[in-house]
C-alpha cells in the first residue's frame, strides 16, 4: 500500500489536533494541573477526550489520585519511557484504566514536561495497524526504525496516532473508496 498519501492525509487532517492537544498540556500552569487534566482526560473546554469518554468518572478519578501520589517521581523522570512506566505502575491495578488510557495520560503529562516518546507505544489500535504493516504487534514498544520509510518522517507519537487512526485502511491495503479513518485522535472533538 502506498503510505506517502496516508502520511500526507494524516498531516493535513489529524496531526493539527494532536499538536493542539499537546500544546494545551505543554501550557499547563503546573505539573499538578497537568496530572489532573491528563488522568481525567479533560480537554480545554472541560469535556472529556473521546478515548476515555466511556470510562466511568470514578475510574478516572482513581487514576488521578494514583498519579498525584507519585507527582514527585513524575517530575523527576528523565525520559518518556520512565514517565510511562511510572504511570503504568501507579495505575496498573485500576480496572478500566487500560493501556490506552495509561499511554494517553503519560503522553499528556509528558507534553507538560516537554518529554515525548522516542519510540512508538502500542495499544489495541496501534497493534492492529502494526499487524497490517507486517510489524510485531505483540510488542509493547517498537523503534521508529522498523516502520516503513514514509512513516519514519513522523515523530514517534505521530506514528502511533497515524497507525491507530488508519488501522482499518492499512488492513484493507488502502483500498480506494474505503470509509474515512476513525480512531485515536481523529475525532472532531480531538482526542488524546
Amino acid at each position: 500500500m502506498p503510505l506517502r498519501p496516508v502520511v500526507a492525509d494524516y498531516r493535513m487532517k489529524y496531526k493539527p489536533r494532536l499538536d493542539e492537544m499537546l500544546s494545551y498540556f505543554a501550557g499547563m500552569p503546573s505539573l499538578e494541573h497537568a496530572i489532573e487534566a491528563a488522568a481525567l482526560a479533560r480537554r480545554p473546554d472541560g469535556k472529556r477526550y473521546r478515548h476515555q469518554w466511556r470510562i466511568q468518572r470514578s475510574v478516572l478519578e482513581q487514576g488521578a489520585r494514583a498519579l498525584r501520589a507519585i507527582e514527585s517521581e513524575l517530575a523527576s523522570s528523565a525520559t518518556f519511557r520512565e514517565l510511562h512506566d511510572l504511570v503504568v505502575r501507579a495505575t496498573y491495578e485500576l480496572r478500566r484504566f487500560g493501556e490506552l488510557t495509561r499511554y494517553d495520560a503519560a503522553l499528556r503529562i509528558g507534553a507538560c514536561r516537554a518529554i515525548l516518546p522516542a519510540d512508538v507505544y502500542l495499544h489495541a489500535g496501534t497493534r492492529a495497524g502494526c499487524k497490517a504493516l507486517g510489524l510485531d504487534a505483540t510488542a509493547d514498544v517498537l523503534p521508529v526504525s522498523v516502520f516503513p520509510e514514509p512513516l519514519r518522517e513522523l515523530r514517534p507519537h505521530e506514528i502511533e496516532d497515524l497507525v491507530c487512526i488508519y488501522k482499518k485502511q492499512l488492513a484493507r491495503g488502502g483500498e480506494e473508496g474505503s470509509a474515512p479513518p476513525r480512531g485515536c485522535l481523529s475525532r472532531p472533538s480531538t482526542c488524546g
